[in-house]
C-alpha cells in the first residue's frame, strides 16, 4: 500500500507567517551550497514493507551511487534483507521522496511511536533494528536539500501520522548533518540534539599508532602461546571462494559461548540467520565482503563480518570461541583486520567500529572518532500538547507532596 503526497516547490519556509519564503540552496556531495535556483515540485509517497520490497529495490542501487553520505545499512544488500526478515511485526512507513518523473531522491524508513514513554505523543522515529548501527538516510547529492525540505513539509502540512522527527545513530560530522540543522532552525521546529564519539579506523599512514608498546608487546606474547595449540593463520575471504562453508563457520564461532547457551546466537533464531544469510550471498555477490579467520589447525577461533561500500567499510560483527579466550583472538583478529584495510581499495577512507562508545577493546586499539547524533525534531504544536500531558502529573506531584509535607490531604 502507498499514498503520495504532491510537495511544494522547493522553498526555505519563512521563519514568521506572512513572510515571503526565499529559494533555499542545494547542497553538493561536500555540503557546500550550490546555485539558488527553485527546482521542481517533489513527492513524498509512504511505502508500506510489501510496497517497498516490491518497488525499491531496482532503484536503491542508483540511489547509494549518489547519495550525500553512504550508508551500508540503508543500501542493499543490508536494507533489503532487513526488510524481508527483521521486526516483521513492527507496521513500517518508509518515506520516498520522487522527482516529477518518478527518480528517488530519498529513503526514510520510518516506525511510528511515542516521543517519550508515558507521553500519548507520537513521532516518526527512524527504523533502528538491532543489526543496525547506523541510521543517515540515503538522500542524492545534487537534490539533499530539497529532499530534507519536502520530508519537513510533508510533516507540517499535517499528510504525516505524526508531528515531529526522532532520528538515532545519525552520522553527525558529514554533509548530512549540516544539511539538518539548517533546514529545522527555525519556528515552527525544535531541534534537541545528543551526541556521542564512536572508535572509527582512519586510513593513514601508521594505523596501529594508537596501540602503544606494551600493549602490543603483550599481544605479540599471547599470537605466540595460542600458537602453541596448532599452526597459526591469518585469512580474508576471496571473491573466487564460496561463501557458504565461512558463512557456516562464522555462524559455529559466534554460537561457540554463552550466546549458544543462551539461544541468543545468530544461528538460534531462524529470520536472524536468514537475514545474514542473505546479506553475506548478496555482499559476496557484489564485491562488498569481507570476511576474516583466525584458525588454529584448520579451525576457525575468531571471525570477523565487514561490509564495503563507496567509501567506508563497517564492522558488522566479530566472534571467537571462548574456550580460546584467555588469548584474545579477538584482539589478535583485529590487529589482521587493521593490517587488512591497509591493503584495500584506495577509495576505502575509513572503517567504522559500529561499536558503543565505552568499547573498552575497540577504543584502545583504533584512535580515530565520528560524531553519532540522537535527533528529535518536533513542531511546536507537539511541545505544547507534551507539556498539557505533563500537567496532570505535575499536579498530582505537588498535591501528594502537600500530603507528606502536612499540609493537607490530598484532594481527589
Amino acid at each position: 500500500m502507498a499514498d503520495g503526497f504532491d510537495e511544494l516547490p522547493h522553498v526555505r519556509r519563512a521563519s514568521r507567517p506572512g513572510r515571503i519564503a526565499e529559494p533555499m540552496a542545494a547542497l553538493d556531495r561536500s555540503g557546500r551550497r550550490t546555485a539558488r535556483n527553485p527546482q521542481p515540485a517533489l513527492r513524498v509517497e509512504v511505502l508500506d514493507r510489501e510496497a517497498a520490497l516490491r518497488r525499491l529495490p531496482a532503484d536503491l542501487d542508483d540511489l547509494a551511487s549518489r547519495a550525500l553520505e553512504s550508508n551500508v545499512f540503508a543500501e542493499p544488500p543490508v536494507f533489503v534483507a532487513a526488510l524481508e526478515h527483521i521486526d516483521l511485526e513492527t507496521p513500517l512507513r518508509v518515506a520516498c521522496v520522487r522527482d516529477e518523473v518518478g527518480k528517488l531522491l530519498g529513503v526514510f524508513p520510518l516506525v511510528l511511536a511515542p516521543l517519550r514513554r508515558g507521553l500519548n505523543i507520537m513521532v516518526l522515529r527512524n527504523w533502528m533494528h538491532r543489526y543496525s548501527f547506523l541510521g543517515t538516510p540515503l538522500v542524492d547529492a545534487d537534490r539533499a536539500a530539497a529532499v530534507l525540505a519536502a520530508i519537513a513539509r510533508w510533516i507540517e502540512c499535517g499528510a504525516a501520522p505524526a508531528g515531529g522527527l526522532h532520528w538515532t545513530k545519525l552520522s553527525w560530522d558529514g554533509p548530512f548533518s549540516a544539511l539538518v540543522r539548517e533546514t529545522f532552525a527555525n519556528p515552527p521546529w525544535r531541534m534537541d540534539v545528543t551526541i556521542e564519539q564512536r572508535a572509527l579506523l582512519v586510513r593513514e599512514p601508521d594505523m596501529r599508532a594508537a596501540i602503544s608498546t606494551k600493549h602490543a608487546k603483550e599481544l605479540r606474547r599471547l599470537e605466540r602461546r595460542l600458537s602453541e595449540s596448532g599452526p597459526l593463520t591469518y585469512a580474508s575471504i576471496r571473491p573466487e571462494d564460496d561463501w557458504g562453508p565461512w558463512f557456516d563457520d562464522f555462524l559455529a564461532v559466534e554460537a561457540s559461548g554463552w550466546k549458544g547457551a543462551e539461544g541468543s546466537a545468530i544461528r538460534s533464531k531462524p529470520q536472524d540467520a536468514a537475514f545474514f544469510r542473505g546479506v553475506v550471498r548478496e555482499a559476496h555477490a557484489r564485491g562488498q565482503l569481507q570476511l576474516l579467520r583466525l584458525d588454529i589447525a584448520g579451525r576457525a577461533v575468531a571471525m570477523k563480518l565487514n561490509l564495503r561500500t563507496r567509501d567506508r567499510a563497517y564492522a558488522l560483527k566479530i566472534g571467537y570461541d571462548e574456550a580460546f579466550s584467555r588469548y584474545s583472538p579477538g584482539v589478535l583478529l583485529e590487529l589482521f583486520n587493521i593490517r587488512t584495510l591497509e591493503q584495500e581499495p584506495q577509495d576505502i577512507l575509513s572503517m567504522d567500529s559500529c561499536a558503543a562508545e565505552t568499547h573498552p577493546m575497540i577504543n584502545r586499539l583504533w584512535s580515530g572518532r565520528r560524531q553519532i547524533a540522537t535527533v528529535t525534531l518536533v513542531r511546536r504544536g507537539v511541545l505544547l500538547r507534551a507539556a498539557g500531558g505533563l500537567l496532570p502529573v505535575g499536579q498530582r506531584l505537588r498535591r501528594a507532596v502537600k500530603s507528606r509535607l502536612g499540609h493537607g490531604a490530598p484532594k481527589p
